[in-house]
């Protein structure tokens, strides 16, 4: 019995997808090849500030007042986003810079941040540059450049120093990018401790690809990108205070800023006194292969203190190991882990 011929319009349909799907191939092939070009371009960072570290504690404070004010008179500016600073009123032992992740604000912190100041610490939690507004989709973000985060990274570490006499350094995601790179960069720094930066994507395994996506972003369009594509503006894993969206080339500029940490800990060993690693094995937002490469390349510049801690997969933690609300009743343990870790720039803790 002979089989049937195809008909007419079965066989044009399966022409018609046979052709999106070789151009969808197509596609995915020039972008990995251009992945792959573009991660032979060098990362750098040209720090548009001079470091000018502050000495006294007065001046510190007013200086942070005045950033108070400047956020307040930002347009479309959420006061829930202020800079947030808790002091005792002097230059204490130690002080500690929190740096809130990528679209957040330092509201993200706030919690913890009591949390030091009642084990003694002065703590500042400065705003991004460009976060803070009430646009849930970001537009200030817009031109964001690699350069105003290190600027920003220098600001902020300078301010610290007249805030107390030993000087930690902690930030998530995004902020835990600016931590990484400070830890490179500041030999004033008692303890950097990153926590889960934001350097490489999970879903591209490898330094390499990685580095090749960082230069990607400084040249493709602007468009606006959700964090989650169905709910867009209303996500509900989006705090009030912070971005659902952001201008795709905001993102790039902190990848950019952990690649030019990564090629300049290649040869030089970072500043910092000691360093802590902290990441998350329950996380799939970045890529802990990235972060991990860090730290070996730091060990094999020749830094003595660096070492990591990891928080165990089955704990289910969610990316956000810092905001109240994403911990829910993991809460109290991770602050009181993060506490054990942060308090003394000396003594490291061993990797769970």
């Amino acid at each position: 019995m002979s089989t049937p011929a195809p008909s007419p319009q079965r066989s044009r349909l399966w022409r018609v997808i046979r052709a999106i799907i070789l151009v969808i191939l197509s596609l995915l092939t020039l972008l990995l090849l251009t992945i792959v070009g573009l991660a032979l371009l060098p990362t750098t960072v040209e720090n548009p500030v001079i470091s000018n570290p502050v000495t006294d504690y007065a001046d510190a404070v007013a200086q942070i007042e005045a950033i108070q004010a400047e956020e307040n008179e930002l347009p479309d500016f959420n006061p829930v986003c202020q800079s947030i600073l808790m002091t005792h009123g002097h230059k204490t032992a130690d002080a500690i810079v929190f740096y809130h992740g990528f679209t957040n604000c330092p509201e993200q912190y706030r919690q913890l941040a009591q949390a030091f100041f009642d084990q003694g610490y002065n703590v500042y939690v400065p705003l991004m540059p460009g976060h803070g507004r009430r646009d849930p989709s970001g537009p200030a973000l817009a031109d964001l450049t690699v350069g105003d985060l290190a600027a920003y990274g220098t600001e902020t570490a300078d301010i610290a120093q007249g805030l107390g006499e030993r000087v930690t350094v902690n930030g998530l995601s995004g902020g835990g990018t600016v931590a990484a790179w400070l830890a490179q960069e500041r030999a004033d720094i008692a303890l950097a401790a990153p926590t889960s930066p934001f350097i490489g994507v999970s879903f591209l395994p490898g330094t390499f690809l990685n580095r090749g996506l960082a230069n990607l972003l400084r040249f493709v369009p602007n468009f606006t990108m959700h964090w989650d594509p169905v709910t867009r503006l209303d996500n509900p894993n989006s705090a009030p205070h912070a971005y659902a969206a952001f201008p795709v080339r905001s993102l790039g500029t902190y990848m950019q800023l952990g690649f030019a940490t990564l090629a300049a800990a290649r040869t030089t060993p970072p500043a910092a006194g000691a360093i802590r690693m902290i990441l998350n094995d329950a996380d799939f937002s970045v890529n802990n292969g990235v972060a991990a490469e860090l730290v070996a390349r730091w060990q094999s510049a020749g830094a003595a203190d660096v070492d990591t801690f990891t928080f165990a997969r089955d704990k289910a933690l969610p990316h956000d190991l810092i905001a109240p609300e994403r911990l829910g009743a993991s809460m109290d343990e991770v602050y009181a882990t993060l506490v054990e870790l942060l308090t003394g720039a000396a003594a490291p803790v061993e990797s769970r």
